[in-house]
């Protein structure tokens, strides 16, 4: 058995009250998380992401014993980036439930917006997808920009609801429809949004600090 995949404690019941924790949790989980029957007919919950900042705050919000292992894409430059790709798992069975009951036991490509997540508790779910997926940088011209890749539906739906609950305009779109791009004005607006209760996320531990970095630099 692989290291790190030994049936060990998870704290599930994260999962059952709506909290910031779990709304974030679940927000990373959209992109990191999927399922599979190992050899031993074993249903496993599985998180995998290259970045290893992103898999430790999966393992903090649930409390994963399990340890954090990595593996190499040998297909790629060894100085990139993604070169490793880091895994947790776990095989507690009230996660999958969660999880399928979100949605998330279908690929990515068919994932569709939680409307079910409470407006007070949004901008955790969004900023825990956003650690997950999104893709900051600062253009020449030193404005932040921040694009996302997923699934059309999906994007589109989050376009909407940015729209709704932040003072974001309408931004010229991009020709594929599986890219959302953000920049200026917009992608500050969105950070405030994402970042809105900054004393008690960074308390309650409740951001990757490279992408908080990132939105915030100046």
């Amino acid at each position: 058995m692989p290291r790190g995949s030994q049936p060990k404690h998870v704290n599930a019941r994260v999962l059952l009250e709506d909290s910031p924790r779990k709304w974030y949790v679940l927000g990373l989980s959209y992109v990191s998380y999927s399922h599979y029957t190992d050899r031993q007919a074993e249903l496993r919950n599985i998180w995998q992401s290259t970045s290893p900042e992103v898999i430790e705050k999966v393992k903090s919000c649930l409390e994963i014993d399990n340890a954090v292992s990595h593996t190499k894409n040998k297909h790629i430059d060894p100085s990139r980036e993604d070169y490793f790709v880091y895994r947790l798992s776990t095989t507690s069975p009230s996660v999958y439930t969660f999880m399928k009951e979100q949605g998330l036991h279908v690929p990515k490509r068919e994932r569709t917006f939680p409307e079910q997540v409470p407006l007070d508790l949004l901008p955790h779910f969004l900023r825990g997808f956003f650690d997950a997926k999104a893709a900051l940088y600062h253009d020449k011209e030193g404005l932040l920009v921040c694009t996302l890749s997923y699934n059309p539906v999906f994007l589109e739906a989050l376009a909407e609801k940015l729209k709704s609950q932040t003072a974001i305009t309408k931004q010229r779109g991009t020709a594929i429809r599986t890219r959302k791009k953000y920049s200026g004005r917009n992608a500050f607006n969105i950070r405030d949004y994402l970042y809105q209760d900054l004393e008690s996320i960074l308390q309650g531990g409740l951001y990757v600090p490279e992408r908080k970095d990132l939105f915030f630099r100046k």
